[in-house]
């Protein structure tokens, strides 16, 4: 992802002084500060254009710390003015993407439901601990994959926005889940090892 700097200035805010915004083609994640921030009277659902492109806010309570902005781009696509057999081939495509979707959001909760909270580290042996700093890995990647495959394919998922909302929410949870791991391995263990 980009990060804003004094050459490339967040393109909804214009932050230049340091990188708290960031963004990539399909998604931007502006920092509300007290210098530069995201426009307040947008809610949810609403539109901003950056450019030519337009792009809708999905939360309010992105990044590390829940204080970004994150918007997705929004294509003109209306399923309305599609012809009748190019519409039974959106349904058709629109079905299977929903399955797929469904099927990954499960197999991603069940493999969440087997971590254990950051508060039980010090109740686990070495064994649970590492077992559980890779399951945290494994957990951060499916959920990378998941938004990369609603991304890749938001023209067919039903409710888009609010689905990247909560796979963005949990991704940032488990990066902090993560960083704690790390950190508690460094206090207790002395170095960090990658199991």
């Amino acid at each position: 992802m980009k990060h804003s700097s004094r050459h490339h200035p967040c393109p909804i805010c214009g932050r230049d002084t340091d990188d708290k915004c960031r963004w990539n083609d399909e998604m931007i994640f502006c920092y509300d500060g007290d210098s530069f921030s995201p426009p307040h009277y947008l809610k949810t659902g609403d539109k901003i254009k950056v450019g030519l492109a337009d792009y809708a806010l999905f939360s309010q309570t992105c990044g590390f710390a829940g204080n970004s902005y994150g918007f997705a781009l929004v294509d003109d696509f209306d399923y309305r003015f599609l012809p009748y057999q190019d519409k039974k081939t959106f349904r058709r495509e629109s079905v299977k993407i929903t399955r797929t979707l469904v099927a990954r959001q499960g197999k991603l909760y069940s493999f969440l439901q087997a971590l254990r909270d950051e508060c039980d580290f010090c109740e686990m042996n070495l064994d649970e601990f590492y077992a559980n700093k890779r399951y945290t890995k494994k957990a951060v990647q499916l959920v990378e994959q998941f938004i990369d495959f609603l991304v890749l394919n938001k023209r067919f998922v039903v409710n888009y926005l609010l689905h990247l909302n909560s796979a963005t929410e949990r991704q940032e949870k488990l990066h902090t889940t993560l960083k704690k791991i790390y950190d508690f391995e460094h206090l207790y263990f002395g170095q960090a090892c990658d199991n």
